[in-house]
């Protein structure tokens, strides 16, 4: 999940890729919540696997153009072991 510094009103959505082993790949897109404008992707592709994965997140402008202030978020899964909860 984040948010925008700034005048959200000039992004039209924002392009998700991820970055595991060498290998970048789009993954998907979100588009602004009308109610809160908060921003959030949820990887139903990558979400299981072992090992690093580095999201990139890169905010895509009303002409469609990909725009600078993209941010990106490393995840390290270790395992898949189940865990328990009481």
């Amino acid at each position: 999940e984040w948010s925008v510094n700034g005048d959200a009103g000039l992004i039209d959505h924002f392009r998700v890729y991820a970055l595991a082993d060498g290998i970048e790949a789009y993954v998907g897109s979100s588009h602004p919540h009308i109610t809160d404008a908060a921003y959030f992707y949820e990887d139903k592709e990558m979400f299981d696997r072992i090992g690093e994965v580095t999201y990139r997140v890169v905010p895509v402008l009303l002409d469609f153009k990909e725009s600078q202030g993209e941010s990106s978020v490393s995840i390290v899964k270790e395992n898949n072991l189940p865990t328990f909860l009481r």
